[in-house]
Formats: structure tokens, C-alpha cells, sequence
């Protein structure tokens, strides 16, 4: 547990974000999360807390008489007047003396409700102690806590900040048991003068507005699913797609909530499948059940549960519970950095027109399920804060919901599980930023990622390595050596105390002994070294298969304070400066070094051998990755490798690499992207859209690649991939064809972006090579025209050589750069 300080902490933080959605047309609620508060509120400047023990207090302890806990928590006007919720609504429209009766009889409810139950519950606990700082009330009441013998500090918990700080009161989050509250009571007895806990109620919870905006949202076209405006390129936008508004729960978990991302999403599931266990933790459903007096918007509440119960047919099933909340409808996103969970339906608009016309539901038993899915996560103990959040996604020209904003059309992140889902947005929560990123090394990933806003780039950025992570998961049924299951990652260890090689050890021995992490789940870079190391930081790339790296974190808990794990996207692969480079060389900008001439080329040139000179091609040198050349323990042979990494360039005519590009899904999914990323994607779109409907052929695939261009694989580990034309065959090859520079051009730019993609290779930069060519600018050197009888090139031959090269600049390209 933590002392108070007057810090606000950051899940209340996030509770406290104003609720204005005014987004038109309105949708029926499907539960959709959205992304953190954008600003939050200001800190209150009360200096450094201090744990002295104020000076009322003494060490003599008494035991008291018993006391009626509701008694000393705050009036309902009292919390009103600290956080804006919705308990003035559920506890209003009666005369105040009713009011108080039910916010009493409430809280006695509450503690009786913690009493039975195994865990702890949360409560505000105030201090309107007179004349004492918020750092001051906070040590007051972290002592009154500290002091009862009775109860351990096992028995409690608070939040490490004051959520509400003033000159008359300052608020903090206690979670513990009635029993341990009242212990509290009783051993300070008047020392807890001014000192009030209220357990958090359910209406406590819900920002007010929440029940106004999904009333709202409600109210509108029963399907209105879609707006479309010219700029999102209206019906005609990519798959048919149209923007679409919708609306859902962030949840915020109380301090010190406990488990994986996991344990979390079925604790929260387990309390919305459990009616009946809903209907014993209300107290409005008790007051109903009792015909005492409740509020209409109590009333409201019990109609939306009772309604859910009627649905449970005779063999216990509940198409509320078991369908429209259970894991194929609803999905839960746990976000362990921000303390939050986003819960948004998985069904569409057309979904949930299907239902309803094949008789599975109304349209107000819909309702009424949501509206209880609502009511039941606000009674969870390890929820503090309900609030309703909006955000765009897609709806598809099929129906279907773009959830993620990749495109519609199916791919690899329409297949994954909740679970998967979860489990991914746990793992990034232990990765580098983009800048801490660029710190490690110099690649293209600012350029792809730059020219946003900063959270936009830094969502795109997570965004990235989500889908990366996904594909991982998505391709776990396949388990051969080039499979997207094994992809690599970047594993930074910030071990204090620890050299370079310490660290690495210390990293590999964490993956190896992880339970349920088999040999062969992940390759270390044994034959690579580090790949960044400092002081501070080492860094290594590792390839792990499916969940690995979460399962090494699930089993490691204490490795999040000081491991960062990273998918390899990529712009990481590509080397600082790649695409100028190769831009360069297309543009003919960098003839000084690009070309050297000799009329000898000492005993290779002959004049039989005619005139020869030697000339800079450039080509790319990729790194392979960890466990490609070894896979499974064996030796993997070169020309295996080779014909792998071919095969993800080629297979499916370029599809495989868009189906496993992140840009090409971004871009053409209408997400939010740079002019980067669509410039990758237009070259990869290209290319797919060339291949012949009839023959099925394709001219960059076929003539270009397979034809002209050769993979050789190193002992090095690593793959040099150059064309075997000289620029003026290659000049020659596309005259014949009938085919432009351009096109040629966008081949390579495919080309460098497929190897990005391909999870066998870790880094990819230009590499420079000289070749001997004929003077004529051709390769092969068994024709090469004769020299003249000087033993030089003749006039006329050099003259024309020298006209080549002002006009072409760079001889070769060796990837035709």
C-alpha cells in the first residue's frame, strides 16, 4: 500500500475527463473503448509529502464501542460537492429526507455486501481536518491505518495520490473490507473526528452524463451506423468502407489491482455472466424486491436487470450473458500502464440487425443487456471509475466492424480472440517509445513515422507494434522455419549493476527458464552480439514464436522493471538513410564515386577482351535473423534460405506481403497514417494490381525479379540481393517490354519493402560493389567490342562511353538503384 500524497493519481485522472460526445447520427450502444484522456487535470502544488505523524494523534490506542459505519461517511450532497457522478440521479427526484434514507441505507448495504464477499472493495476516505495541508491529511489518515493492531496492511490498500484536494478536504481511495474500516473506527475512536469513508456505490463509479450519453446514442436511428463526408471518400472509400461513431466503456481499476491482463478480463466477464450474482450485490434490486421506496432511476436500473434475468430459458441459458457479453460479442482491452480496460462490442450494426430479425433478441432486450452490462461492471470491486467513450472505426460495405482500423476484407487481425487480443495489449506496455527507440539506433522509422502530432505519432507508433504482435499470433498454427509465428524482437534489458554480456545472459536465462516457454519458442542472438550497449542499456534482437514474449512476462513479473521488449516492424530493419540512398542513385545525383574507368584493368583487359571498365553497382545487404539458420536445432542450407526469402517476396503475387504489411493495412483500412507509410503501400499496391488476370503473370515478379535479380546468401548470415543487368541492359529490357523507368523504380521500392516485411530478416541497408562491365556499358565480358589498336579505347568509343555516363550517371544498379 501507498500514504496518501496530493499527487492525483493517474486512474482518477482518467475518470475525470469531461463526458461531452455530441457526435451525429447517433448509434445504438455498442460497447467500443476509446483512447486515454487527452488532458489532464491540474496538479494542485501542496510541496513533498511527508510521512510525520501529526501532532494530535498520540501512541496511546483505546478500544471504542462499536460504531454504525454509514454514520461516518459523507452525506450525498457532501460527495456531490467533490466528484460530479451520477449518484444525484440515482438518488434524486425524492424529497431530500427519502434521499438520505436511501444514500444511508445504501452504504449499509454496501458493507454487508463486502462483508460476505473474499476480497477487498473500494471506498473514498476524506479529511476535513481544519488547518492542515493535503499532505498533512494524507500522513493523518495513512496513520489512523497504520496504527490498528487488529489488521495487517495486507488488510488495505490506498491510492498513491489524493484524487480531491482542498483548502476544506482532501480525498484519497481506501480499499479494504467493512471489517477493517470499522476496526479503523474503533481503535482510533475520536481521533477519526473529521475523517469520513464512504464505500464507492455503484452510481459513485459512473461519471455523471454517462446514462444521458448512451441514452443518446440510444435514441438515435435505430441503425445508424455511418456517416460519410467527401473527404473519407464517401461509398466509394477502400472496401466500401464508411466512418462510423461508437460508442463504449472505459473502465478504471482501483490502486493495487491484482493479475494479468488475462486474470483481469475473466474476473470482469465472470461478474457480468452471473446474474443472479448481480441481482444479490444491488441494493436497488433488494429495495425493489422488497417493494420499498427506490428512485425511477433506480426503478430503471432493476427493470434493465430483471429483464436480462427473464431471459434464461429453462436449461439455463442466456442469450444476454452467453452471447451478446460472452467473448465472440464483447471484447475486453486491458491497458496495465494506464489502470483501464476498454470494453466495446464486437458485433456490427448488421449483426445486430441479423438477430433481430431471426428472432434471437429485440431490439430493447439488446438494450436492456447493455444497460445491465453497464450496471454490473460498475458493482465490480475492482473497478473505480465507469465513463462512456467514444471513437471512429469503420463500418465495412459487408456489415462488419473495423475494429482496428486496418481495413476491411478479413486479414490477419480479424482472427484473433479476445484473449490474443488482451494479451498483446498487456505486452506493449513494456515497449520503447519511438524516441527511446531512435536513441538505440539510427533507422528509417522517424521518417516513416514522422510528420504527425505527437500522440498521433505515438499511436501509430503502438498501433505498429500491436499488429506486428497479432500477425505473430495469428500465424501460430504454422510452425516451419519461415513462418510469420517466428518474428523478431528487440529485447533491451536496463539491469543496474550489470555489464553488456551480464545482461545478455541474464536475458536468455530469464526466456529459458520461463514455464511454459518450450525449446524452439525462441532463437537469442548467441552468434550476433548485442546490438546496443551502453551503460544504461544492452539491447539484442531475438526470434520468439506466437505469445513467448508475453508468457515470458507473465512468468517474470519483476523483468517489467527493467526489460523492454519491442516487435521488429519495418522501418526498424532499414538503416538510417536507406531510402535517400537508393532515391539518390535513381536520380542519377551521386555520379563522383559512383564510377571509375580503366583502359587496361591490368591483365583482364587484353585486346582480344576488348575495352572494360569498372563501375559502383548498388545492391542490399539483409541480415537474417536469429534461429533462420538454424531452425529447430539444424543447420539450414543456403540455398534453402535463399528460396525461402524469394518465396515471401513473390508468393501470391505480392499479397503475402501486403496481407502482412502494417501500412498497406493502415492505408487502405483509411487509418490514420503518414505520407510515408502510403507511399510504401502505393508501391506494394503497384505491383499486386500488374499481375496479368489472364496468365496470371507479372511483370515486376517474373522479368525484373526472378529473371534479372540474384539472392546469395553469405557465411556471414547474411543475403546479398543485386540485379545481374547493367543499367543499359536493364534500359534495353524495359524498351522490349514496353515498360517505363517508373515501373522498374516501383519494383525495387516493392522489393526493399517485401524484405522489410519478411520475419526472417533483422536489417536491411544499401550496399556498394564494383563491376566490370564493357565499355559499352554491357555485362557480359565474353562480347565486349575490341579495343583499338593503341591498346585504349578508341576515340569514337571513349567519346560514346563518356556520353553514357553523363547521361545515365550510375552504370548499374545492381539492384537498379
Amino acid at each position: 500500500s501507498f500514504p496518501f500524497r496530493t499527487e492525483p493519481s493517474a486512474w482518477w485522472t482518467a475518470a475525470r475527463k469531461e463526458t461531452t460526445m455530441t457526435r451525429s447520427p447517433l448509434l445504438p450502444l455498442l460497447l467500443l473503448g476509446a483512447s486515454r484522456a487527452d488532458i489532464p487535470p491540474a496538479r494542485p502544488d501542496f510541496g513533498q509529502h511527508t510521512r510525520r505523524r501529526p501532532s494530535r494523534h498520540t501512541l496511546r490506542r483505546r478500544r471504542a464501542q462499536a460504531v454504525p459505519l454509514a454514520s461516518n461517511a459523507l452525506s450525498l450532497n457532501e460527495f456531490n460537492a467533490i466528484r460530479a457522478t451520477e449518484a444525484p440521479q440515482d438518488f434524486g427526484g425524492v424529497d431530500s429526507e427519502t434521499a438520505d434514507g436511501l444514500w444511508g441505507s445504501a452504504i449499509e448495504f454496501e458493507y454487508e455486501v463486502s462483508n460476505a464477499a473474499a476480497e477487498l472493495y473500494p471506498h473514498t476516505m476524506c479529511s476535513s481536518q481544519p488547518d492542515m495541508s493535503g499532505d498533512e491529511r494524507g500522513a493523518q489518515m495513512t496513520f489512523a491505518l497504520e496504527s490498528v493492531r487488529s489488521i495487517s496492511q495486507s488488510d488495505w490498500r490506498t491510492s498513491d495520490y489524493l484524487f480531491h484536494n482542498t483548502d476544506s478536504v482532501s480525498c484519497g481511495i481506501l480499499m479494504a473490507s467493512a471489517e477493517t474500516v470499522s476496526a479503523v473506527y474503533e481503535w482510533n475512536g475520536d481521533d477519526m473526528e473529521g475523517i469520513e469513508v464512504n464505500p464507492l456505490l455503484g452510481s459513485m463509479k459512473m461519471v455523471a452524463q454517462t446514462v444521458n450519453v448512451i441514452q443518446a446514442r440510444m435514441a438515435g436511428t435505430e441503425f445508424g451506423a455511418a456517416s460519410v463526408s467527401a473527404a473519407s471518400g464517401g461509398a466509394d472509400a477502400p472496401g466500401g468502407t464508411l466512418p462510423a461513431s461508437q460508442l463504449g466503456l472505459r473502465l478504471v481499476l482501483c490502486p493495487g489491482t491484482e493479475g494479468s491482463g488475462e486474470e483481469i478480463v475473466a474476473g470482469l466477464r465472470g461478474r457480468t455472466s452471473d446474474v443472479g450474482g448481480v441481482v444479490a450485490k444491488s441494493f436497488y434490486s433488494s429495495r425493489a424486491a422488497e417493494d420499498a421506496p427506490i428512485t425511477e432511476r433506480m426503478d430503471f436500473w432493476t427493470s434493465s436487470i430483471d429483464a436480462v434475468a427473464g431471459m434464461t430459458a429453462d436449461d439455463g441459458s442466456n442469450y444476454c450473458v452467453d452471447t451478446l457479453l460472452a467473448e465472440g460479442g464483447m471484447s475486453y482491452r486491458v491497458s496495465l500502464g494506464d489502470g483501464a480496460v476498454d470494453v466495446f462490442s464486437r458485433l456490427s450494426p448488421s449483426d445486430l440487425e441479423l438477430g433481430i430479425a431471426v428472432g434471437n433478441f429485440t431490439l430493447d432486450q439488446y438494450n436492456d443487456c447493455m444497460w445491465y452490462a453497464v450496471y454490473a461492471l460498475s458493482l465490480d470491486p475492482r473497478v473505480c471509475s465507469v465513463e462512456p467513450e467514444a471513437r471512429v472505426t469503420t463500418v465495412c460495405d459487408d456489415g462488419s466492424l473495423d475494429l482496428l482500423g486496418l481495413g476491411c476484407g478479413g486479414g490477419p487481425m480479424s482472427h484473433l480472440t479476445a484473449r490474443e487480443s488482451n494479451l498483446v495489449d498487456e505486452t506493449l506496455y513494456y515497449a520503447l517509445s519511438l524516441n527511446e527507440w531512435n536513441a538505440v539506433r539510427s533507422t528509417e522509422s522517424p521518417q516513416d513515422f514522422g510528420g504527425l502530432g505527437g500522440e498521433e505519432t505515438d499511436d501509430l507508433w503502438t498501433d505498429a507494434a500491436r499488429f506486428e504482435y497479432q500477425i505473430a499470433m495469428n500465424h501460430s498454427d504454422d510452425k516451419s522455419s519461415s513462418s510469420a509465428a517466428y518474428h523478431p524482437y528487440v529485447v533491451c534489458s536496463l539491469r543496474e549493476g550489470l555489464s553488456g554480456a551480464e545482461r545478455e545472459r541474464d536475458v536468455v536465462s530469464l526466456f529459458n527458464s520461463t514455464p511454459g516457454v518450450e525449446a524452439g519458442d525462441d532463437y537469442q542472438a548467441a552468434r550476433y552480439g548485442l546490438m546496443h550497449n551502453t551503460d544504461r542499456m544492452s539491447c539484442l534482437v531475438m526470434r520468439a514464436y506466437n505469445d513467448t514474449i508475453w508468457r515470458v512476462f507473465e512468468g517474470n513479473p519483476e523483468s517489467a522493471s527493467y526489460m523492454t521488449v519491442n516487435p521488429v516492424h519495418p522501418s526498424m530493419k532499414m538503416v538510417a538513410q536507406t531510402v535517400n540512398v537508393v532515391r539518390a542513385r535513381f536520380a542519377g545525383n551521386d555520379p563522383g564515386d559512383a564510377v571509375s574507368i580503366s583502359s587496361g584493368l591490368d591483365a583482364q583487359a587484353t585486346s582480344s577482351a576488348g575495352g572494360r571498365i569498372k563501375v559502383h553497382t548498388l545492391g542490399l545487404r539483409a541480415l537474417l535473423c536469429p534461429g533462420v539458420a538454424d531452425f529447430g536445432g539444424e543447420d539450414v542450407t543456403g540455398g534453402v534460405i535463399e528460396g525461402q526469402v524469394w518465396d515471401f517476396v513473390a508468393e501470391g503475387g505480392g499479397r503475402n506481403v501486403q496481407e502482412l504489411s502494417f501500412y498497406s493495412h493502415r492505408v487502405d483500412g483509411g487509418g490514420v497514417h503518414t505520407d510515408r507509410m502510403e507511399w510504401w503501400a502505393s508501391s506494394t499496391e503497384a505491383v499486386v494490381a500488374s499481375t496479368d488476370e489472364e496468365d496470371g503473370t507479372n511483370f515486376c515478379l517474373d522479368s525484373v525479379l526472378r529473371d534479372t535479380w540474384t539472392f546469395s546468401l553469405s557465411g556471414d548470415l547474411t543475403l546479398s540481393v543485386f540485379s545481374d543487368q547493367s543499367e543499359v541492359e536493364a534500359d534495353a529490357m524495359l524498351a522490349e517490354a514496353g515498360r517505363t523507368r517508373d515501373e522498374y523504380e516501383t519494383c525495387v521500392w516493392y522489393l526493399l519493402a517485401a524484405l522489410a516485411v519478411d520475419p526472417q530478416i533483422c536489417s536491411i541497408e544499401p550496399e556498394s560493389r564494383v563491376k566490370v562491365l564493357c565499355a559499352d556499358g554491357t555485362s557480359d565480358l565474353s562480347r565486349c567490342p575490341l579495343e583499338s589498336s593503341t591498346g585504349g579505347p578508341g576515340a569514337s568509343g571513349l567519346i560514346a562511353l563518356m556520353t553514357t555516363l553523363a547521361t545515365t550517371a550510375v552504370v548499374s544498379l545492381v539492384v537498379m538503384i
